[in-house]
């Protein structure tokens, strides 16, 4: 999966579609695994597009490309952070974040502040941590039950046919049951993917968890606050930059 890793080549689940064989208790099948295949591309799509809207506002994300290392959700909070105390002059009353037990765990407020698209980037970093919170805890566990009853359907997926091969000339009736038997055998590869996606989904969920551990300690947001200070005494005031000027050793230059 591409909307967690940062990886530019990315892999869909549509991909692993299987095509109709022409028996027509297998194809009614493959509709159902249709819908599921869709709902689960769709969610991913919705959270990609969340992962790709926090890159660019926060300024990793260019010309159809990471920049700097890479982004990601712990770079682009931090950034975003680090670039509000930069403004603020690390004066923790115009920054106030505010840590809650629920999604999305954070609440950012500016107070007397002027900074181009800070709006849009606390609503960046709260939809992104609402929506994949939300797909993990809720929507992905129900579709991989609906996956998880149909691989093991499609084991007897043969024997349910019985009624159409015999209707099939001997010829016909032998293609269809080596269609049948390579169709039940790609079927795994679909729930496999959707595990995979579902294990790079939490290991982003694991990273807010961590950020929101560590802005729960005592002493975190002082440091937050001195770093942004040393960010606006060497004039810096972009996300990317921020970031990379209190953690020189992540800034790698361009991600091919």
């Amino acid at each position: 999966m591409g909307c967690c890793s940062g990886k530019q080549q990315k892999s869909d689940i549509r991909s692993l579609r299987l095509q109709p064989i022409g028996v027509y208790s297998v194809d009614r099948f493959n509709e159902q695994l249709e819908t599921v295949i869709e709902n689960f591309a769709s969610l991913i799509d919705g959270i990609e597009s969340r992962r790709q809207t926090l890159d660019e506002i926060a300024g990793f994300y260019k010309d159809g490309k990471l920049i700097e290392g890479g982004g990601g959700v712990k770079k682009c909070f931090i950034g975003i952070l680090l670039q509000f105390m930069a403004v603020a002059q690390g004066d923790l009353r115009k920054v106030q974040v505010t840590i809650i037990d629920r999604k999305p765990f954070f609440k950012i407020t500016l107070q007397g502040l002027t900074i181009d698209k800070a709006e849009k980037q606390i609503d960046a970093i709260i939809q992104y941590v609402q929506e994949i919170a939300d797909c993990f805890e809720d929507r992905m566990p129900q579709l991989l039950r609906e996956m998880g009853e149909l691989a093991d359907r499609a084991i007897n997926l043969q024997a349910d046919a019985a009624s159409d091969f015999e209707a099939m000339n001997e010829f016909k009736k032998m293609q269809s049951i080596a269609k049948c038997v390579k169709f039940i055998a790609d079927v795994p590869k679909i729930p496999a993917f959707m595990k995979q996606a579902v294990k790079d989904i939490e290991a982003e969920l694991s990273q807010v968890k961590a950020l929101k551990d560590y802005l729960s300690q005592a002493g975190a947001f002082e440091k937050l606050a001195a770093d942004g200070k040393k960010c606006a005494a060497s004039k810096i005031f972009d996300p990317v930059k921020c970031y990379n000027h209190i953690n020189p050793n992540e800034a790698n230059g361009p991600k091919k």
